[in-house]
């Protein structure tokens, strides 16, 4: 799961989700009659914003999908010794999956605050989003790169592939941040949590006195 987590991120480009038309809308929306003389700031971490959120549902789905394992390999843990005892299998399998259900909640809660932080501060000063804006600054890459729109005046191509650059470069940044911390959140939060509590969870929801004739 966590394979395919990280490949499904890092395999997302800016081009896979915005086209020529945002940028250039988001641009003149945010410079209004006066085009700046640079890429504007605030359409920078506007589409920012949006790259980011855009991960999100990917990364909700790791949760799940995680949840989805961890109840399955419970599942198939030995139970032999249950075998003559089927409502108290039945209330073990029960309990431990309603476990996963609700450290499952708060970990996508972590995951949306996690993303709200992480779009709350586009974070333009990071040294290697620095090193590799001022190289495409200063050695922009091919012409043949350009918006192909004959619409576009020059200046317009131009912003358009300059902030496309600067955006992969900050969104790689993300992809990054997002590919290290989301497994480290869903292992601590969901199984760890999880396996933690079992023992503890099972005896105070399993060992009551009015349950005991029907498990057993």
């Amino acid at each position: 799961i966590e394979e395919k987590f990280r490949k499904e991120i890092s395999t997302l480009t800016v081009g896979d989700t915005l086209q020529e038309e945002d940028i250039l809308v988001t641009v003149k929306n945010t410079n209004g009659f006066h085009p700046s003389l640079f890429i504007s700031q605030k359409a920078f971490e506007t589409l920012s914003k949006h790259l980011i959120n855009k991960l999100m549902p990917v990364s909700l789905e790791c949760a799940d999908l995680v949840a989805l394992e961890l109840t399955s390999l419970f599942k198939k843990i030995d139970v032999e010794l249950l075998s003559p005892f089927p409502e108290l299998h039945k209330d073990i399998q029960q309990t431990i999956g309603q476990l996963i259900s609700d450290r499952l909640e708060p970990t996508k809660k972590f995951i949306n605050q996690f993303f709200e932080v992480e779009s709350g501060f586009i974070n333009t000063k990071h040294p290697d989003f620095i090193i590799n804006a001022t190289e495409s600054i200063t050695n922009p890459q091919d012409r043949e790169e350009r918006p192909k729109d004959p619409s576009l005046s020059k200046r317009e191509q131009t912003e358009i592939l300059l902030i496309k650059q600067m955006l992969g470069h900050y969104f790689d940044l993300v992809k990054k941040n997002i590919c290290d911390y989301i497994p480290k959140i869903v292992l601590t939060l969901l199984v760890s949590k999880t396996i933690d509590s079992c023992e503890h969870t099972l005896i105070i929801n399993l060992y009551q006195p009015e349950k005991i004739d029907r498990l057993l």
